[in-house]
């Protein structure tokens, strides 16, 4: 990722790393020390509890180590640059486009119902409703596949 000039590291899966181990990783890849990443109110001892994992850094500390990390605080948090939210519409997309492009295979309509089943969970109307259209678009393709 590049952001503000800056390549952060290579990143593991962010399943696989911690958000402290995120800090310590992006820390050092910074070449700061604890002391110089800590800022007002984050302490270097708040800093080294993050890491280690005793601590979880509150939003406003997310927010500041984000900035000082030069990273998103989406990115800091999780792992992945886009909020969760995003990362659903891009998937939609992704399946409504497949649709469209003529992929009606198993794979694009188990994404679809995915999509829909999440965005219903989350209560997310417009991706809820979208997904519900491109269902419809998918059973009217294929029906029309079958009649000619």
């Amino acid at each position: 990722m590049m952001r503000g000039g800056v390549i952060a590291s290579p990143r593991p899966k962010s399943s696989d790393e911690s958000i402290g181990a995120r800090v310590r990783r992006l820390r050092l890849s910074r070449g700061l020390s604890q002391r110089q990443l800590a800022s007002s109110g984050l302490s270097p001892a708040y800093i080294s509890r993050i890491e280690s994992g005793q601590r979880t850094p509150s939003v406003r500390a997310i927010r500041v180590l984000a900035h000082r990390l030069d990273v998103t605080p989406e990115y800091l948090e999780s792992g992945t640059d886009i909020a969760p939210g995003e990362a659903l519409e891009l998937r939609l997309t992704d399946a409504e486009l497949r649709l469209r492009l003529g992929d009606h295979s198993v794979e694009a309509r188990h994404t679809l119902q995915a999509v829909l089943k999440e965005a219903q969970r989350t209560g997310q109307r417009e991706i809820t409703t979208r997904a519900q259209i491109g269902r419809v678009h998918d059973f009217a393709a294929r029906l029309r596949d079958l009649l000619l």
